[in-house]
């Protein structure tokens, strides 16, 4: 089954992060997750992988704010031109802060979500919890296999509304091809691509031209 999987980054600060955060003190969807901690003093997002650009850190630390108004801090690890595109927009007088330290090492806090950020110049910071989009890709080489089209955010690209790639007579569907890799959306494309594929089966053996 073709499918789609976070990337992984050979170092112990990504394992610990993917291993021991997402899910339970990270979140990669505030509309999803992170309600529950909206009493927390602060909350992070950390501004890399998918969010490793202005508008989406941006857009994750809005959402951030929505649960933890008192303060926000977008981590760009390093990043220094980001850390400084992000100052630029939000300006000196933002609730929303920037930190571009490098982080070493992520611990899971005492208390329910809390993460502790541990930096390179020996720092530290605690979070209520932490905002971050692991980047995707696609889990098996049938894109290449194929020859399907790819968007530039790396999923399949398709024809709506039946969900079918660059090659006729494939068909995708869910996190695949969607840069919305939630489960309405998985239901809704899969019915579509169900759909699609039999109209076409049905038009080719009749000798029809399909619709799809």
């Amino acid at each position: 089954m073709l499918g789609e999987g976070d990337v992984s980054r050979p170092s112990s600060f990504w394992i610990r992060l993917c291993v021991l955060l997402i899910g339970y003190h990270s979140f990669h969807c505030l509309f999803c997750h992170g309600y529950e901690e909206r009493f927390s003093a602060s909350s992070g997002v950390l501004a890399v992988g998918d969010l490793a650009n202005a508008p989406p850190a941006l857009h994750f630390a809005r959402n951030a704010h929505q649960l933890t108004p008192r303060g926000v801090t977008i981590y760009t690890h390093g990043q220094a031109s980001l850390h400084d595109s992000l100052v630029s927009v939000l300006g000196p007088d933002s609730s929303i802060n920037v930190d571009s330290r490098v982080i070493t090492r992520l611990e899971k806090g005492a208390h329910r979500a809390e993460v502790i950020l541990h930096f390179a110049d020996g720092g530290r910071a605690v979070e209520g919890f932490l905002a971050h989009k692991p980047k995707c890709q696609l889990s098996w080489n049938f894109a290449q296999q194929l020859g399907l089209e790819v968007t530039p955010q790396g999923d399949l690209k398709v024809t709506p509304p039946f969900c079918q790639t660059s090659l006729p007579g494939v068909f995708t569907a869910g996190d695949t091809s969607s840069m919305m890799k939630i489960a309405p959306n998985a239901l809704f494309t899969g019915a579509a691509a169900g759909a699609g594929v039999a109209a076409q089966l049905q038009a080719e053996a009749m000798g029809h031209k399909s619709m799809v």
